[in-house]
């Protein structure tokens, strides 16, 4: 009698709906007398992928424990194996996006395999070698806070890591263009054997042990090392948006960056140029954008504007003005306007501060057309396409501007 109440207790439990259960049951688990109960919701996890239904993590029973409206205890030692390095797994990954980093997980870590089996599933990706990161954590990154991660996530797997150029600069938080970061930059000595590959790039500097300092959590060249580096290195636009932002930010002047670089880049290739361009730089510039148009003015050879971010009365109220991008006052008396159009100011919820997007071009509307009742033309530049051979000159040809040379 007893043995058949038994057999009748487990048939019942066995036809146990599913919703009371609020997972799948393991058949492996019945013989040893235990439940094993998958439920995927306490894991935190929201992809669809395979990782769901296989890694999920799992809740033990006591077989006989499971009563209607009651909470078994969990046995977090008969959790399987599997289980527990999902569990472990997706703690690195946690811990990583606190530190706004990727997790470094080389190939004698135990997550390792685990974590190449979800970059095949679509749950991670794999960004730099060894640095994993969830999908979704990622695509809401901008490319330079997705540099960054990759930053800190390098830094974690190779300690010994000193970070320069365009690398460094990212870190001390200047106008770094996106396309310019897409390598990462690691300060080498001449008589280093390794060598840098599409991931890396390693760079010979003269920087001493004290022009190393710590930006952002990371080691890095010192800023005044880091803007002489860039200035020899980088594209003129490019670097001319790097040294604005570091003399808008940090207070540096162009006489003291001067003096360091006489100093420092004594003899390096490509100082003469470097001198020149920081001779250019403003800190009036607002933005990385401003300033690499112009850098592609210098380049192109045409006058520089005559101020940037200049206020403008409002010709219908008296104490209203309006801010310019840039200003030209021409030989013949002529002032015209440039202006700068991004799409960041009318998508990016910081920047519209509340108001809708068709808001943000109602104002710009309205704004121009103040501008223009004073008498000055107004030139627009779309950001997108001002690094486009021509562009810019054509645009500023249009409107008069005249050439330096």
């Amino acid at each position: 009698m007893s043995s058949e109440r038994n057999m009748a207790q487990r048939s019942k439990t066995n036809n146990m709906p599913a919703g009371h259960l609020k997972g799948k049951v393991d058949e492996r688990f019945l013989s040893a007398g235990m439940w094993h109960i998958a439920q995927s919701s306490s894991s935190g996890y929201s992809s669809t992928s395979r990782m769901d239904d296989t890694l999920a993590v799992g809740t033990v029973f006591r077989r006989g424990a499971y009563s209607k409206g009651a909470h078994a205890s969990v046995l977090h030692s008969k959790i399987p194996r599997r289980t527990r390095r999902f569990q472990n797994l997706q703690a690195v990954l946690d811990q990583a996006e606190r530190n706004s980093s990727c997790a470094a997980i080389g190939p004698d870590d135990e997550n390792y395999r685990l974590a190449r089996q979800s970059v095949r599933d679509g749950a991670l990706l794999n960004p730099f070698p060894l640095l994993y990161v969830r999908s979704q954590f990622w695509h809401n990154l901008k490319p330079g806070e997705q540099a960054l991660c990759i930053l800190r996530g390098a830094y974690e797997a190779h300690p010994s890591w000193t970070f320069c150029l365009y690398s460094a600069a990212l870190a001390h938080g200047l106008s770094v263009s996106y396309r310019l970061v897409s390598q990462v930059y690691v300060r080498s000595s001449r008589r280093s054997p390794t060598r840098g590959n599409e991931y890396v790039r390693r760079c010979y500097t003269r920087a001493r042990a004290d022009e190393v300092t710590m930006a952002r959590g990371l080691p890095v060249t010192s800023l005044m090392q880091t803007l002489l580096d860039c200035l020899i290195a980088g594209p003129l636009p490019d670097a001319l948006a790097i040294t604005d932002s570091a003399l808008r930010l940090y207070g540096i002047s162009k006489e003291d960056l001067t003096a360091f670089m006489l100093v420092q880049g004594k003899r390096r290739p490509g100082l003469r140029r470097a001198l020149e361009v920081a001779a250019l730089a403003d800190a009036r510039a607002e933005s990385g954008g401003e300033s690499i148009l112009r850098g592609v003015i210098i380049a192109e050879g045409f006058m520089l504007p005559t101020n940037l971010q200049v206020e403008l009365p409002d010709p219908t109220s008296l104490r209203g003005v309006f801010r310019a991008d840039m200003l030209w006052e021409l030989p013949d008396g002529r002032r015209v306007v440039g202006e700068l159009d991004g799409a960041e100011k009318y998508v990016d919820e910081r920047m519209r501060a509340g108001r809708s997007t068709v808001d943000v071009l109602l104002e710009e509307r309205q704004r121009e057309s103040r501008i223009t009742a004073l008498g000055m033309p107004v030139m627009r530049f779309l950001f997108r396409h001002v690094r486009e051979p021509g562009y810019v000159a054509h645009i500023l040809e249009s409107f008069g501007i005249p050439r330096r040379w």
